[in-house]
């Protein structure tokens, strides 16, 4: 995936994809996501050109698309379902175990960029992906060797009404719900690597973890398209510092 977003950068000059971005119809419930804007990139111009850009993702006319599986949306460790299947069409197609960066919410009018103040979680403008368009490279000032860019995330968001695995999902169309819940990406923001907390326990769905099934830590995408795995034990100050694009830490990899 990283690859993608770089060739994506080369095909678009200086532009990231977007971790969400709306629909031209009318139809605006939800907007199409990362994954989707980086297809042709991944060998999959077959889904990206059965993908109608002008209904939503979880519309009957991309329903097709929602529920086919991509091998690269999948850890090479994940062995639950690849699809899942629900009478909401949000949580009715193939799955994503891995989430963008959406940048670091510090709950302080000092710290914190312009924010979308959703419904299910304040949104910064501080990550390599945006709510609502596209990153420049040049934007990412604090280096692209520097940045967590996309992270795992096993689905286990569970709610009263889905305790059982995998959860309450999202599919990987999905960008966000209006201007309600990011779906694209994660926001850090109280919760470090693998915590076990979700939204039985108060977690705004914008904020959820990155958690892989992988012990002691997770692996993450920087924005130079290398991989590395942060262990669950990092300073949670550096692993802040590692998801904003233009903070001026002189926070390293552990």
């Amino acid at each position: 995936m990283g690859l993608a977003c770089h060739n994506y950068m080369d095909t678009y000059p200086t532009n990231l994809p977007p971790g969400a971005f709306y629909v031209a119809a009318t139809n605006t419930w939800n907007s199409h996501g990362l994954a989707v804007a980086i297809l042709p990139f991944l060998e999959q111009n077959s889904l990206y050109d059965q993908y109608n850009f002008s209904y939503s993702p979880d519309s009957t006319q991309n329903a097709n698309v929602r529920k086919s599986p991509v091998n690269a949306f999948f850890c090479p460790s994940y062995n639950g379902q690849e699809i899942s299947t629900s009478a909401t069409a949000y949580s009715d197609g193939a799955l994503f175990t891995y989430q963008g960066v959406g940048g670091v919410y510090y709950n302080d009018p000092t710290k914190d960029s312009t924010l979308i103040s959703a419904a299910h979680g304040r949104i910064p403008n501080n990550g390599v992906f945006r709510f609502d368009g596209s990153r420049r490279a040049a934007d990412i000032t604090d280096g692209m060797s520097n940045t967590l860019m996309i992270g795992e995330y096993t689905h286990r968001d569970r709610t009263g009404t889905n305790s059982g695995y995998p959860g309450n999902v999202r599919v990987w169309v999905i960008g966000a719900l209006s201007n309600q819940a990011y779906y694209g990406a994660k926001v850090i923001y109280q919760d470090t690597i693998n915590s076990r907390r979700d939204r039985n326990d108060g977690v705004a769905f914008s904020h959820l973890p990155f958690i892989s099934l992988h012990p002691g830590g997770a692996n993450f995408l920087m924005a130079d398209a290398s991989v590395h795995f942060l262990p669950e034990t990092i300073d949670f100050d550096v692993y802040r510092g590692l998801a904003t694009i233009n903070g001026g830490e002189t926070a390293q990899l552990p």
